[in-house]
C-alpha cells in the first residue's frame, strides 16, 4: 500500500504543478497594453450611376435597387460584439471608417449589399490583420446579366 501511495503521489505531483503554472505561463503571454491602431476601410464603387440604377432580382423575384453599402465588423471569434454601418450611401461614389483595435489583432470584415428593406443582395466576408493600414475594396455593378439555360431529357 505504501508504494501504491508513493506512485500515485508521483503521478499527482508533476500534474499540479502543471496546473498551477500554466495559467500563470498563459497570463504572462498576453500583454496587458497592446498598442492600438486604426485600420481604415475604404469601399470605392465602381460606374456609380450604373451600380445605383442597376435593378437586382431578390430570391423572392422581386425587383430593386441599391440603397446603401454596409461593414460590418469585429475582432476575435465572438460575433455578439459585432458592429454595422453604412459606409457608402446611395449616388456617393465612395466611403471609409476607422476602426480601432489591438495591433496584430484579426479583425472580421464583410462588406454588404443592402436595398431600403434591409434585402441583402450580395456580401463578402474576410479577415485582415490589424497593421494599420487602409483597405480598399470596390463594388462594382455586374458585367452581364444572362438567362440561365438548363438542358433536360423527357423520357417516357
Amino acid at each position: 500500500m505504501k508504494q501504491l501511495t508513493k506512485y500515485f503521489l508521483t503521478l499527482l505531483l508533476p500534474l499540479v504543478f502543471a496546473a498551477f503554472s500554466l495559467p500563470t505561463v498563459h497570463a504572462e503571454a498576453i500583454p496587458s497594453n497592446v498598442p492600438q491602431e486604426t485600420l481604415k476601410v475604404h469601399v470605392i464603387i465602381d460606374q456609380p450611376d450604373l451600380f445605383w440604377n442597376y435593378s437586382f432580382l431578390t430570391k423572392d423575384a422581386d425587383l430593386s435597387k441599391p440603397e446603401t453599402v454596409k461593414l460590418v465588423w469585429g475582432t476575435g471569434e465572438s460575433h455578439r460584439q459585432e458592429k454595422a454601418e453604412v459606409i457608402v450611401s446611395q449616388g456617393k461614389k465612395s466611403g471609409q471608417l476607422s476602426i480601432t483595435a489591438n495591433r496584430g489583432a484579426l479583425v472580421n470584415l464583410q462588406i454588404v449589399v443592402c436595398d431600403a428593406h434591409n434585402t441583402k443582395y450580395g456580401s463578402m466576408s474576410f479577415q485582415v490583420r490589424n497593421n494599420g493600414q487602409t483597405q480598399d475594396i470596390t463594388v462594382a455593378p455586374p458585367d452581364s446579366s444572362e438567362p440561365k439555360i438548363d438542358l433536360g431529357s423527357n423520357v417516357q
